[in-house]
């Protein structure tokens, strides 16, 4: 049985390997492994915002082979297609339009998995933790890092950006992971919250 790092990289996903787009791989496959290998044969529902070019979307699809795969993106990069093929339904959506997102989720989900992978901008991070985090198993927060980016920064919460906030959260709850992809500077960071 394949790892998922392994179908990421046969898909060509920069969430396992250097994606000629993006520059770097991010290397998040073998920490979503080890926190979700006990999910991977449950009928489950899958919501990913941000979808690029579908490749994720489809390793998602081999590795929950029983579940239903679900992405939205705004589609302004011009590498970013919509993917709907057996097992996989994704949408042209805003996810930083509370209204909209919050229509897609009532009409689509309940979703056990949410991965927020979309705009990075700190008030649409903000949007889909308080909307998402609670309504589903797994709500995964990725590329954290632009929390501390000025072109992304647009918004705290409390004081807090969803990086400092994550951090906090890791240390307060054992059910809550964080990853650093690449520890030294803090690049490419996700969290992982279990309900």
């Amino acid at each position: 049985m394949k790892t998922l790092h392994e179908i990421g990289a046969y898909y060509g996903t920069d969430k396992a390997v250097n994606h000629v787009n993006h520059g770097e791989a991010h290397e998040f496959c073998n920490f979503y492994d080890y926190h979700l290998s006990s999910m991977r044969f449950e009928n489950l529902k899958l919501l990913e915002i941000g979808i690029f070019d579908g490749a994720s979307l489809r390793m998602w699809k081999d590795y929950f082979c029983n579940s239903e795969i679900y992405g939205i993106d705004l589609l302004v990069h011009p590498q970013c297609v919509l993917i709907n093929e057996d097992r996989i339904s994704s949408y042209r959506l805003d996810a930083g339009n509370e209204t909209l997102l919050s229509q897609f989720v009532s009409e689509h989900g309940p979703f056990d998995i949410i991965i927020d992978d979309g705009s990075h901008f700190t008030n649409d991070q903000w949007l889909s933790w308080s909307l998402l985090a609670d309504k589903c198993k797994v709500f995964i927060w990725e590329d954290l890092h632009t929390s501390r980016n000025p072109p992304h920064m647009r918004g705290t919460k409390d004081g807090e950006y969803p990086l400092d906030f994550a951090k906090r959260l890791s240390i307060e709850s054992p059910d809550n992971c964080f990853f650093f992809d690449k520890n030294e500077d803090e690049q490419h960071v996700t969290f992982l919250k279990k309900s």
